[in-house]
């Protein structure tokens, strides 16, 4: 099992992680490097001081790792110090050789890779020094696991004897060397100076920082990296002089969203992918939500392109959990089709569930969306401003200054209603979300507040045949949440603390029908190792909900009266949760995850209560990255709408618990070094399943309806006898779906990324008449996702999207034929300006750039043709 646990190719990203472990010696050298003409530096300050005496540089104030990182890194057994070849042509000057090596589950070094070159004798010499290395292995989560991780080595000149004895050195430079642009560290860049005393030279740490001895006069300052253009630098010094100095030097190619994140296989389960960086961030048709990149992964369709509420394995969006480390957001996207809740900033990665999710997840019988906030990293201090025609959003991270914490702070505000007035269509929509996080601690007990919330108004004009009337609210959504955490342990054995108290609010048709609520949610878990092969894990969580809803719509209101039905459901809401699970490994390649959830449902008089066992097994039977995998479990849900919003979470209690049984069996395989291949079968059977999602109507619903009043008498109401429409949806039903779903995936690790994702599968629910298919199943699901980026800092990228239709009502039968099949070409197109200090992120992001004709989903048999544009400038400041 390969871990790519830096999910890019540059050095100084990956050294944020390894620091500790891969510290670089230094030795030989290659040719003369020359200076890019518009090399920047900044110098700080200067004094005249003793070199000798050590005097330190203003150090930044350590990073802390939050609860959110969960691996501790390899550690190296002994020296990684690679000697100088002894066949090396004299008088080369500074050089890196840049491998990528796999370190096995037991910390051998299993492969290494030639990235970038220097030629011979420099390459062989890594490539065999590499081998002979040994490491404690990784782990996450206290089980080891395999890495694949780039390592530079730099080799500088050793300077002959006889110039080393006679040498002066009586001047010092020393400071950073940072991105022009983002100021980002470089890590691990060599910087060589050349003077009349002769070569040397040295390498960046984590933060970016070096100090090196010259002799006074003129030193000629170079930085040599893989990832950077040529950087030149002279310096002129007196006796005695101590420079302190940051160089701005330019990456080759720059990437705002470069992250180091865990990859996808460093994994438990058998069905999550993981998606982060560029994947997540610049998706083409994204819009560069990271929560909208999910709509293009094996098993997912959606409602429709407008309105991106997913539809997993056939399950309807309310059976879906949205997540946000962990925690339950009550709203995903803005309305009218806008971004997701969260500032794009805040998310480092996505963990996507499709089914056959852990026992940690409970009340869900669909599938698990769960976006991982972006913890801080050394030297980390962006400010960044995104401006499209839709939103305007800024997002700063700053640490603070004589303590172990940093300060996040994010937030949105969207004016669609601005272009929509321009339609003039008796519409306005205004939203904003924020968010504000402070994490501290030690790396040992490291803690986080975090407090966020978003708002949305739709508003309509009074009569809508005059636009220009007094507007009127009919939907207003808004939460706030306060989460506090804390970790203490290390990742073998720890103890996870939360509380989170939260106000939601919904209020629809001017108020007349809604609901507000507070509540506290109180969450603790535990790791502890039992053994080399066993570790126990157990935890739990309380939430106590104080509901109260707004009086019931007048019955003249009709079908919102009959929707009202659904949250009036005042009073107090208990959900307790337990669970516990015992990840064994019998030998090496087996893993064996036994588990099981409680869960209490508790609404004024009505007590539901449900056991979950689960049990996942992977076994890697050869020794090349090939697994074979399995899950089988059971999964409780409270009934709830198909449609997530804040405070109606659950609804009509009275109903029962829905309840789902899976089953999963798959393999997964690495076909290449950042190519991977997954295959999964699934059968998902739901029994019962309540708020389905349903659209179309039934024969009888179809067929003509006679007078049921008195001749000259206009017909009012429902006919007697009948049910009203919305009545299907609190009807008990079967459900059952099963498929085929296959990703070939290429990780962002050298320039290009992307995925071709395929479904076959079947959706359907049962009533009185047999099996029929469900309203939005789709047989056919194919997705092909490509980013490349280019000279000159452009970059585009492309996905095509290809589906069948969904089912119909016809004369035939009940949802017996199918719309027509569903074709989408989006593109996205980025250009980036660098600056010393700032960068600009020029896109064009197009959903549906052919303006082909969307049909099934909501739009059914209709061709919706549309095309959306964003135009936006991204700023890093």
């Amino acid at each position: 099992m390969v871990a790519v646990m830096a999910m890019t190719r540059r050095p100084r990203a990956v050294t944020a992680l390894f620091a500790a472990s891969l510290f670089l010696s230094t030795g030989a050298s290659a040719s003369e490097l020359h200076g890019a003409p518009d090399a920047a530096v900044e110098q700080p300050s200067s004094a005249s001081v003793d070199p000798a005496s050590g005097a330190a540089s203003e150090v930044s104030p350590p990073s802390v790792e939050t609860a959110a990182q969960a691996v501790v890194p390899p550690q190296p057994l002994g020296s990684l110090a690679i000697a100088y070849p002894p066949d090396a042509p004299p008088g080369a000057g500074p050089v890196s050789v840049t491998v990528l090596i796999t370190i096995g589950e037991t910390g051998e070094v299993t492969a290494v890779e030639l990235r970038e070159g220097a030629g011979e004798p420099f390459d062989s010499a890594v490539i065999e020094g590499a081998k002979s290395f040994r490491f404690s292995p990784a782990t996450l989560g206290g089980k080891p696991v395999a890495v694949a991780v780039p390592f530079t080595q730099s080799f500088v000149p050793p300077p002959p004897p006889s110039e080393a004895a006679d040498e002066k050195l009586d001047a010092l430079i020393e400071g950073f060397v940072v991105e022009r642009g983002t100021r980002r560290p470089v890590a691990r860049a060599v910087v060589a100076a050349s003077d009349a005393q002769g070569e040397r030279g040295t390498t960046t740490d984590d933060e970016g920082r070096f100090s090196i001895p010259v002799a006074a006069g003129e030193s000629k300052i170079r930085i040599l990296s893989n990832e950077l253009r040529p950087f030149m630098r002279v310096e002129t010094l007196k006796p005695g002089e101590h420079l302190r100095v940051k160089y701005l030097a330019d990456r080759v190619r720059h990437n705002p969203y470069e992250s180091v994140v865990i990859g996808e296989r460093d994994r438990t389960e058998i069905s999550r992918t993981t998606l982060s960086g560029r994947e997540i961030h610049q998706m083409p048709g994204s819009m560069g939500d990271p929560f909208r990149v999910v709509g293009a992964l094996p098993g997912v369709t959606q409602v429709m392109t407008l309105l991106p509420l997913p539809i997993v394995r056939g399950s309807s969006p309310g059976d879906t959990g949205i997540f946000l480390d962990g925690m339950r957001l009550p709203l995903l996207f803005h309305l009218l089709g806008g971004p997701s809740v969260i500032h794009p900033e805040m998310i480092e990665r996505v963990d996507f569930y499709p089914g056959g999710f852990p026992v940690t997840y409970g009340g869900y019988t669909g599938g698990i969306v769960d976006g991982r906030t972006a913890r801080p990293r050394p030297g980390e201090n962006p400010i960044a401003i995104d401006v499209n025609q839709d939103q305007a959003g800024v997002f700063a991270r700053q640490p603070i200054p004589g303590t172990a914490m940093t300060a996040t702070v994010a937030g949105r505000y969207g004016y669609p209603g601005l272009m929509l007035s321009l339609l003039n269509l008796g519409i306005s929509l205004d939203y904003w979300d924020y968010q504000a996080r402070l994490d501290g601690g030690s790396p040992r007990s490291a803690w986080s507040v975090f407090f966020f919330g978003a708002r949305d108004e739709l508003k309509t004009a009074q009569d809508m045949t005059d636009p220009s009337s007094e507007m009127t609210t009919q939907a207003l959504f808004a939460f706030h949440r306060l989460d506090l955490r804390w970790r203490l342990g290390d990742e073998e054995q720890h103890g996870d603390y939360r509380l989170v108290f939260g106000y939601d609010k919904t209020a629809v048709a001017g108020d007349q029908v809604g609901t507000s609520s507070y509540f506290v949610d109180p969450q603790v878990s535990w790791l502890v190792p039992l053994a080399s092969w066993l570790q126990l894990n157990v935890g739990g969580e309380l939430l106590v909900r104080d509901i109260a809803d707004q009086p019931a719509a007048p019955a003249t209101m009709g079908m919102v009266t009959e929707a009202s039905q659904a949250v009036q459901s005042s009073g107090l809401l208990i959900n307790g949760g337990v669970f516990v699970q015992t990840p064994l490994r019998p030998f090496d390649g087996l893993l064996v995850i036994p588990g099981v959830r409680g869960d209490l449902y508790q609404h004024e008089a009505t007590r539901q209560w449900s056991v979950d066992p689960r049990l996942t097994v992977r076994w890697k039977p050869l020794e090349r990255e090939l697994w074979l995998k399995g899950v089988v479990g059971r999964y409780h849900q409270p009934p709830r709408l198909f449609v997530p919003l804040p405070g109606i979470d659950q609804s009509m209690h009275e109903l029962g618990l829905l309840a789902s049984t899976q089953v999963g069996l798959g393999v997964e395989a690495q076909l290449a070094p950042g190519i991977e291949l997954d295959l999964q079968g699934y059968y998902n059977h739901k029994n019962p399943v309540v708020f389905d999602l349903q659209i179309n109507r039934t024969l009888e619903d179809m067929q003509p309806s006679g007078p049921w009043t008195n001749p000259g008498e206009l017909p009012s109401g429902d006919k007697p006898g009948e049910e009203s429409d919305i009545s299907r949806f609190f009807e008990k039903r079967v459900g059952r779906s099963y498929g085929l779903e296959v990703i070939l995936r290429k990780r962002d690790d050298s320039g290009v990324y992307g995925w071709l994702a395929y479904t076959l599968s079947q959706s359907e629910r049962r009533d009185e008449s047999g099996w029929a298919p469900f309203d939005f199943d789709r047989t056919h699901i194919f997705n092909a996702v490509l980013g490349v980026r280019l000279p000159r800092n452009w970059e585009i990228g492309g996905r095509l999207m290809l589906q069948s239709g969904t089912p119909l009502t016809t004369i035939y039968g009940y949802n017996a034929s199918r719309s027509d099949w569903q074709f989408r070409a989006d593109l996205r197109v980025d250009k980036r300006a660098v600056w010393n200090r700032w960068l600009l992120d020029f896109y064009v992001d197009i959903i549906n750039s052919t303006v082909a004709a969307e049909s099934g989903g909501l739009a059914g048999s209709n061709a919706l043709r549309y095309v959306v544009p964003t135009i936006g400038l991204r700023a890093v400041l």
